[in-house]
């Protein structure tokens, strides 16, 4: 009977002629056939959005190379990838100072936030996240940076390798 339904009750073109039970249905008697099986209507996720910080600088005995600083994740979705540190962010209400703040408390660092470099977007089944990229440096804390050999090397969402494409850095990882 599943298959039946899956193959003949089809969605806005049923296939009556070919249903052996098409005599005793209720909606082809009522001429309602093309109006079922009803869709369900998908439950909409809930965005998302926050503030992710680019903070490039010197490293050590590289030469002109540059490291990224990120953050390894401690939460229960994406615990132990490592990513860009993020907070929640609303576009149209926070300013560029709040962000600094609530970077500095989550981080212990002092950020300065410069110009956007773009915005990565993932899905996950229960939300959609949308993920603004802030080109930033950072005053009073060494950080602890990754060069783009040992960004190979990490594990990083989806999400993360988007805003690393975004950030610049070029480095080469297997998918």
């Amino acid at each position: 009977l599943m298959e039946l339904g899956a193959l003949v009750c089809v969605p806005q073109q049923p296939l009556c002629g070919q249903c052996p039970l098409n005599g005793e249905c209720v909606a082809r008697k009522q001429g309602m056939q093309e109006e079922f099986p009803e869709r369900a209507t998908k439950k909409r996720r809930p965005t998302k959005v926050f503030a992710a910080a680019c903070v490039r600088e010197p490293l050590l005995g590289a030469g002109s190379r540059d490291g990224l600083w990120l953050v390894k994740g401690e939460n229960k979705l994406l615990g132990g990838l490592w990513g860009f540190p993020l907070v929640p962010f609303k576009p149209l209400a926070d300013a560029k100072e709040t962000l600094e703040k609530r970077f500095d408390r989550e981080f212990g660092v002092q950020l300065t936030l410069h110009k956007e470099l773009g915005r990565a977007e993932h899905d996950y089944t229960h939300f959609h996240q949308v993920i603004v990229l802030f080109e930033a440096s950072a005053e009073g804390r060494k950080l602890v940076l990754a060069s783009e050999k040992e960004l190979a090397r990490l594990p990083l969402s989806k999400v993360n390798q988007k805003l690393l494409k975004l950030s610049g850095a070029a480095i080469s990882r297997r998918s």
